[in-house]
């Protein structure tokens, strides 16, 4: 458990406060004094080094200092000079050295020629090497610019000034080392009265400030604070007088007008607390509304996988995040009949409870048109019509619609201005489904859809999703992006639909991050599995007459002992097969006998039998006789069409067609 943080008074805060910024006020105002001192010093000893070296200067010959360095011998004028120069250092008791050279700058040593040192003197014609910061300066730069340095002979001030010959050539110079020891004694008294001053004056200043900071701020803020402290949340829906309210800060301040706003707080808060009591309860209606509503778009989703468990031929999968409580995508799927699924995925303009009830609508008309047999583009042209029907909140729809006959892998589609889905081929190949996308739904009458054709393959999977997957955004406004999906879905291209919906999920989430969603998330994935090695066909003529039947099953039912058909279906398939090759061998031929083609197809797990008759006798569809009445008594019945009855109630599908002269009737049965 983190430990608490010790509270500290802001009396003590504030004297603290001063205090530093007194002593950091007093050190800057005695740094300041020193520093100006110190140059002011430094400055007046640089003058006089300069102008004693000047007036020495001029007095010493400078031919005769030529004729020294050239012979090396000290003359009577050498010795006299030597014995003045050492006399003005006794005169000038800050002047610790005086000496004579002559400079060579460009081999940056000096030649001397006198030196008034009595101890170590450096001899006459002797050489001596620049320092450091003087070598590679002109000459002009060494002479009559005074500089001051701490060296073993302690703190000097050093000047040279130039001696000139008759030529009014330079000969030499005199340089003088001025002591500045002095100064530092000078300044240790300056500054220690400085001292007591500043802290005379910051003693005063502490005083002065603590007192009217305790009284005019802390102690104002002090009983602010105390009477806020005794606010009592539990009161607030009372009226109360509390010691806020009565608290009075005549300060003539900020702090006064601070005293008027808490007070006017606390009233505001009072009101505040009232209408979100009454906000929060109406709050609290309408979420357990949405919940409601969430729930109720939740149940009209499919959600319940396997969705098929009793086929082996297709497996499907899907998913649907709102971005609020409840949302405009939606999905479906639902099988039109045995050997047809069909499968959309939508969404609508807009989100919230608008985009929820325009949904449930869309969705509706969609299935129920769907359900009539319509193709896609024909499905999507009349709910465009019902839809922009009233449409006066200027909604629309965008959807992608297939319909995947499950015995070839085929697909006929139709987009309504959605987003393209993603084939992922078995083979390891992913692509965008290529089509020109249709107007979307909702957004104008009479618009009619074009339909589409894909084939898959067993193992290819369909993956269809809104734009809330490739739209969502992460923290730097970035999309997730068609290249991304794309390169999601190739990493595990064979995946099963659920494992491949996750995955992208997983994709989705880890790109975002911690941005919120602004998009519905919908996504379908189909996976075709294809009829595989359970596919079988064989194709039988028989003489289309009655004597035939036996052969006719006997034939049938020893391919379904091999299929390990029940029994009850078996029966069922006798009867049905009976009643249609009877009626064929009865009615087809009216003018002879001939022949009639039975083809048995079985394929998918578990195991669909499909029987197809064909004939070249008189057209004739027996779907279309019109089913009789069976709860009137036999002999109240129309006579025929009982058989076929049979036959429809018995079977899967029923379907027949005429096509290159000839008469066929399919009939399909689950084994």
């Amino acid at each position: 458990m983190k430990k608490k943080k010790k509270k500290v008074p802001l009396l003590l805060k504030s004297s603290a406060g001063i205090i530093m910024t007194a002593f950091v006020f007093t050190a800057i105002l005695i740094g300041a004094i020193y520093f100006y001192i110190k140059r002011t010093v430094i400055t007046h000893y640089e003058k006089t080094a300069t102008e004693l070296a000047q007036t020495i200067a001029l007095t010493v010959d400078g031919d005769e200092m030529e004729v020294c360095v050239e012979t090396g011998e000290k003359t009577a004028y050498y010795e006299s000079l030597l014995t003045h120069l050492r006399e003005t250092m006794a005169v000038n008791t800050n002047v610790e050295y005086i000496y004579i050279e002559q400079l060579h700058p460009e081999e940056n040593y000096s030649v001397v020629i006198m030196d008034t040192d009595t101890e170590k003197p450096y001899q006459l014609g002797e050489k001596v090497g620049f320092l450091e910061e003087n070598r590679d300066k002109p000459l002009s730069d060494l002479l009559l610019h005074p500089y001051t340095s701490v060296t073993e002979y302690g703190w000097l001030c050093t000047v040279s000034a130039p001696i000139y010959n008759s030529a009014g050539e330079y000969a030499a110079d005199v340089s003088i080392d001025l002591s500045m020891e002095d100064i530092t004694q000078q300044m240790r008294k300056i500054l220690l009265k400085v001292l007591m001053i500043a802290v005379g004056v910051a003693l005063v200043i502490v005083a002065a400030a603590d007192f009217a900071m305790n009284h005019g701020i802390v102690k104002p803020i002090t009983t602010l604070s105390r009477a806020a402290s005794c606010y009592d949340s539990g009161m607030l829906m009372q009226d109360f007088s509390s010691e806020l309210s009565r608290l009075s800060n005549p300060t003539g301040d900020e702090i006064e007008d601070l005293t008027v706003s808490v007070q006017k707080m606390e009233t505001d808060i009072k009101h505040y607390v009232r209408d979100l009591t009454e906000a929060t309860a109406a709050n609290e209606r309408v979420s357990a509304e949405l919940n409601i509503a969430t729930n109720i778009q939740a149940a009209m989703l499919p959600s319940v996988f396997p969705a098929f468990p009793d086929r082996h031929d297709f497996d499907l999968y899907a998913s649907m995040h709102p971005a609020k409580e409840v949302g405009g995508d939606f999905y479906d799927y639902f099988l039109l009949d045995y050997d047809h699924l069909a499968f959309i995925a939508a969404d609508v303009s807009g989100k919230g409870v608008p985009a929820a009830l325009f949904m449930v609508v869309a969705k509706t008309l969609i299935r129920n048109q769907a359900q009539f047999g319509l193709p896609p583009e024909k499905v999507f042209s009349k709910v465009n019509m019902q839809l922009c029907e009233n449409n006066k909140g200027g909604m629309f729809v965008t959807a992608w619609m297939g319909v995947l006959e499950l015995s070839s892998g085929k697909v006929i589609f139709a987009n309504a201005g959605h987003t393209r889905p993603v084939l992922a081929k078995a083979d390891g190949t992913c692509e965008y489904v290529k089509s020109r996308a249709g107007f979307v739904l909702a957004g104008m009458e009479m618009m009619q859809y074009r339909q589409g054709e894909l084939q898959l393959d067993p193992g290819d999977t369909l993956f269809l999703y809104t734009d809330g997957v490739t739209e969502a955004t992460n923290a730097a406004d970035a999309l997730y992006g068609e290249p991304r999906l794309l390169e999601t879905i190739q990493k595990n291209p064979t995946a099963e639909p659920r494992e491949m919906i996750e995955s992208i999920k997983e994709s989705i989430d880890s790109f975002v991050l911690d941005a919120p969603q602004f998009d519905d998330i919908t996504m379908l994935a189909i996976k075709y599995k294809g009829e595989g090695t359970n596919m079988y066909t064989i194709t039988k003529t028989f003489i289309a007459a009655k004597s035939e039947l036996p052969h006719v099953l006997e034939w049938l039912d020893a391919m379904l002992e091999q299929y390990e058909c029940p029994m009850k279906v078996q029966t069922q398939l006798d009867i049905a097969v009976e009643e249609i090759f009877i009626n064929v061998a009865s009615y087809a031929y009216p003018q002879g006998t001939s022949t009639c083609d039975i083809t048995c197809h079985f394929s998918g797990t578990p195991t669909k039998l499909e029987i197809t008759f064909a004939d070249k006798g008189v057209p004739y569809d027996p779907t279309k006789k019109k089913d009789p009445n069976v709860a009137l008594k036999l002999e109240d019945r129309e006579a025929g069409g009982l058989g076929i009855y049979m036959v429809k109630q018995s079977m899967d599908d029923v379907r027949y067609k005429y096509e290159n002269g000839q008469n066929i009737l399919t009939i399909v049965k689950t084994l």
